[in-house]
């Protein structure tokens, strides 16, 4: 019985992370359009469409916890300053 239990959760982790990928992939697509749209504001993804957007991290994660009612683990979370960052390594 343990060992269901066991093989449910592992492919539950899996599927999570699976859409978790599925969403940073979507964002990545259209970071230019995004960017242009909610510049310098947090947007998260999820289900490959942007469910909110906010100046502020917290007020971002209340709103993705209203759509989804729970953790916003799945979405991808990411601040998009106006202009793409200059890497210096």
């Amino acid at each position: 019985m343990a060992t269901t239990a066991l093989a449910e959760d592992r492919s539950k982790i899996r599927e999570a992370m699976r859409r978790k990928r599925s969403n940073q992939d979507w964002l990545d697509r259209h970071r230019q359009e995004l960017r242009q749209r909610y510049s310098d504001r947090y947007v998260a993804v999820f289900d490959e469409r942007v469910v909110g957007a906010s100046e502020d991290f917290l007020g971002l994660l209340k709103k993705l916890r209203a759509v989804r009612g729970s953790t916003p683990a799945e979405a991808a979370i990411e601040y998009l300053s106006e202009e793409a960052p200059v890497w210096v390594l």
